[in-house]
């Protein structure tokens, strides 16, 4: 009797179908049969299951696996019937619908090779995955304790990349009606890269100029000549020539530059309030733009590259709504090897869309639309293909203004720890990048510090003081503090120190872009203004962590031969620094190794104190504060000797 209870015997063929049954469901990577034209999922292996859930039967991939849609997934697969040739796809990021109900994320390495017939016909194909998270993030911790130059640029010659870094723009304007975001990927080869450049500029008629262009040619003469271009373009785009003749003048300049000619350029003038827009395609791909939820390319406006026609074109668009989009792009993502211009467009606009809607890899994307696109379509579109040429995408999002921020709070250093925070989430919801945050958040605390302390000091009864910030339509923060006292003169509050007073407002005045103390017998009000940035994101589509939104209690604790700071050095915890700093030095007597990394706030009484003890008292101490902290910009700004290693040297990565 057989195992099932049933008679008979099993014949050699059953115990073969049972055999590769039992191989299919038992290996230890991810298997899936598909069968037909639609590709009807036939059969799903466990691990398959175990890591992306279980699937039902018969369902065409598309559905079966639903929740991939937006990634990119499906294509190989469809390739692989159509053609009959296999696919082999390398490391993918893929998020899923996880069996627990949530949303999960995994690394897969995979191919698709066709299920073949008796003769030779394609039945469907069967795909292959390995999971290699374990192995991907093991990876990308290494790579994260590398310094961000070497991260960034380990591959790419070094002539090429300085002049790329140098030549290219950093940072993007921050508007309260448009959200604008970058990135700008050099070819793989390296004799390939060079020669794309992109730019964003506030025109002196509130106006916003997208430009994207590429040179003829590449390596060292293309980014030379790149530089030049964008020289002329931003010159005259910051000025108040109208867009004609901005246009005119760039043509001009590239007839007299022979490695110029037949460079093309794309350049959008677009009103944030609105959404009016207008247009020049000279000679380049047209710009993508997303309305309503759909993508669509605009029609090129006509004109040729540069020094070629002479005819220069201009076109006109609208982005109707908040959210609404316009994207521009170089050739490098249209042509990609194994490609056609023709079928990557219709990817472009289908990729797009996808990431503008959060569709596709959602999970931990960015929260912003136009880093969704940027970061998703270089991402999706370039890891089948790769890329032979440099690749540029720079997005702009019609948005809804953000809310002044607006404070009233009794003039007392116990109250600057609330306003910080609300300060913070203000910042937040911004998507300040973190220079940018550091310096308002130190220069609106010691402006805060300075009113608390000196306006009222002449009263019994402390009053009120106000913060205000806006960001503006020129691209600033517009900062202002205002109280109904009068501050006493730096000199008067600091006799009894050896130091020159007023380091609070030299600290605020340093890390704001102009600053003014305004004082009469009602009031006092200091008025500054900040420039934010959005980062321009040169080679990478990693993201950058968002800052904690959460202050960490003050504390001075001793780790081994160690004193340890956390938390905000404001008021009363400089002097709780003094105190520990004098108790571990034995009064000046003792080496001390004081460690900074985590404090989030450096005023300028814990400054006076470190400096106090450093020069003043003669003391042996080393200050550690690592590089893009809070302590380390403050400490450089106030030029304090300082280590941005564990032990107080350089780091090391």
């Amino acid at each position: 009797m057989s195992d099932d209870g049933r008679l008979g015997r099993r014949s050699p063929e059953h115990d073969e179908v049972e055999a590769m049954m039992a191989g299919f469901d038992q290996c230890s990577h991810v298997l899936l049969a598909l069968r037909g034209p639609e590709l009807r999922l036939a059969a799903f292996n466990q691990p398959g299951a175990d890591l992306v859930g279980n699937r039902t039967l018969g369902l065409p991939l598309r559905e079966a696996f639903a929740d991939l849609a937006g990634q990119g997934i499906y294509e190989p697969y469809e390739r692989c019937f159509a053609t009959g040739e296999p696919q082999s796809m390398g490391v993918w990021r893929i998020q899923f619908d996880a069996p627990d109900g949530g949303r999960g994320e995994a690394y897969v390495d995979f191919t698709v090779t066709p299920w073949k017939g008796a003769v030779g016909e394609v039945l469907g194909v069967v795909g292959e995955g390995r999971d290699v998270s374990e192995q991907v993030r093991a990876a990308q911790a290494a790579e994260a304790r590398q310094s961000l130059a070497e991260q960034t640029w380990a591959d790419v010659p070094l002539l090429v990349r300085t002049m790329q870094d140098e030549l290219l723009p950093r940072a993007l304007p921050m508007l309260p009606h448009l959200d604008v975001g970058a990135r700008y990927l050099l070819a793989a080869e390296d004799d390939a890269s060079g020669g794309d450049w992109f730019d964003a500029v506030v025109r002196p008629d509130g106006l916003v100029a997208l430009v994207a262009g590429d040179v003829v040619g590449h390596g060292t003469s293309a980014s030379a000549t790149m530089g030049q271009l964008r020289a002329v373009a931003y010159e005259r785009l910051t000025s108040t020539a109208p867009l004609p003749q901005v246009l005119a003048d760039l043509d001009r300049y590239a007839r007299g530059v022979p490695e110029a000619r037949h460079a093309t350029v794309c350049v959008v003038e677009l009103d944030p309030r609105t959404g009016a827009g207008r247009y020049c395609t000279a000679g380049h791909p047209p710009p993508l733009v997303v309305t309503s939820g759909r993508s669509s390319f605009l029609p090129p406006s006509g004109a040729g590259p540069l020094a070629t026609t002479g005819d220069l074109a201009i076109g006109t668009f609208t982005l109707p709504s908040v959210n609404d989009l316009v994207v521009l792009y170089s050739d490098g993502l249209l042509e990609r090897p194994g490609t056609t211009p023709a079928a990557s467009t219709v990817e472009l606009a289908a990729t797009v869309g996808d990431a503008a809607a959060g569709r596709g890899l959602a999970l931990g994307a960015p929260v912003r639309a136009t880093e969704r696109v940027c970061q998703l379509t270089l991402e999706i579109m370039t890891r089948t293909t790769g890329h032979s040429d440099d690749i540029t995408i720079l997005a702009a999002e019609r948005t809804a203004p953000p809310e002044p921020l607006r404070l009233t709070v009794p003039a007392q250093a116990v109250f600057l720890a609330e306003v910080r925070d609300r300060l913070g989430r203000w910042l937040d919801r911004l998507d300040v990048r973190a220079l940018d945050r550091i310096a308002l958040t130190h220069a609106v605390s010691e402006l805060l510090a300075n009113a608390a302390e000196h306006a009222y000091a002449h009263r019994t009864v402390a009053g009120e003081m106000t913060l205000e910030l806006e960001l503006t339509g020129t691209g600033v923060i517009a900062v202002a503090v205002t109280d109904q006292g009068r501050w006493r003169p730096p000199s008067e509050a600091t006799t009894d120190h050896p130091l020159p007073g007023g380091r609070g407002l030299h600290m605020a005045r340093a890390f704001l872009d102009g600053l003014d103390v305004h004082g009469t017998d009602h009031g006092t009000t200091a008025t500054g203004a900040l420039r934010p940035h959005r980062p321009a994101i040169l080679l990478t589509a990693g993201t950058v962590a968002p800052p904690p939104r959460h202050e960490p209690s003050f504390e001075v604790v001793q780790r081994d031969d160690v004193l340890v700071v956390r938390g905000a050095l404001l008021g009363g915890a400089a002097d709780e620094l003094d105190r520990a700093l004098r108790r571990r030095t034995a009064a000046g007597v003792v080496a001390a190794v004081v460690d900074l990394t985590d404090v989030t706030h450096l005023g300028s009484a814990a400054v006076r104190v470190l400096h106090d003890v450093i020069t003043t008292d003669g003391t042996d101490v080393t200050l550690v504060a690592p590089y893009g902290t809070p302590a380390q910009h403050i400490l450089d700004l106030v030029r304090l000797p300082h280590g941005t290693g564990p032990d107080g040297g350089p780091a090391s990565f």
